[in-house]
């Protein structure tokens, strides 16, 4: 028989994995200083990547916390927001 796992660990779960995958990519990532600068595509993926981490971090420790009970419209703009700034440029 199969353990009863409540939504919120199978999302917290889901959530580590994800943040340990993003960690894997930062750990096998080589970009170095280019003349392209801040225009160099691999730089730009790798700082957006950051950002998603962090917010995408911060949802996951509310929900670790349990403060998503106060905080409850916090967790969807934090995923929100990345997708929002790659749509802005």
């Amino acid at each position: 028989m199969k353990p009863v796992i409540s939504p919120t660990d199978e999302w917290l779960a889901l959530g580590h994995r994800l943040y340990e995958k993003g960690k894997a990519i930062f750990d096998r990532s080589s970009v170095l200083e280019s003349e392209a600068g801040t225009k160099d595509t691999k730089v730009v993926a790798l700082t957006l990547l950051a950002r998603t981490m962090g917010n995408f971090q911060a949802a996951v420790l509310l929900l670790d916390n349990g403060s998503y009970r106060g905080s409850l419209g916090d967790g969807p703009l934090l995923l929100r927001k990345p997708f929002l700034d790659c749509s802005a440029h």
